[in-house]
């Protein structure tokens, strides 16, 4: 039973101690933010300096804007063209399409009509 017990109070402290991380990590990333702005804007483009929460208002409109720290599907992994290398035969395929039309029409010859496929 204490066994258990100290499985709990174990996984508790680790849930505890991450929630105060990253509650720490926020506190200080916006805070950087603020120092980098008003390090940066008011001298280059002559913008107001900013307090705490404006920088935090900052972060949350690039969130919404840009996005960041998810890695969603791709464009590239939804055609299958991920790390593994498949999907290429397609765009390899129509490369040497065209480089059959190039040397046909230096050829002097008629180009061949696509069907619909």
């Amino acid at each position: 039973m204490e066994n258990f017990q100290e499985k709990i109070l174990k996984i508790s402290f680790k849930i505890v101690g991450g929630i105060l991380l990253v509650l720490l990590l926020a506190l200080v990333f916006g805070y950087v933010i603020m120092l980098l702005w008003n390090w940066l804007m008011p001298v280059i483009f002559g913008l107001p300096v900013i307090g705490y929460w404006q920088a935090w208002g900052l972060l949350i409109l690039a969130k919404i804007l840009f996005g960041s720290g998810s890695h969603h599907r791709s464009h590239r992994h939804k055609y299958g063209h991920g790390e593994d290398g498949q999907g290429r035969s397609w765009g390899k395929a129509k490369l040497k399409r065209w480089a059959q039309q190039e040397i046909d029409n230096e050829a002097g010859s008629k180009p061949e009509t696509r069907s619909s496929e």
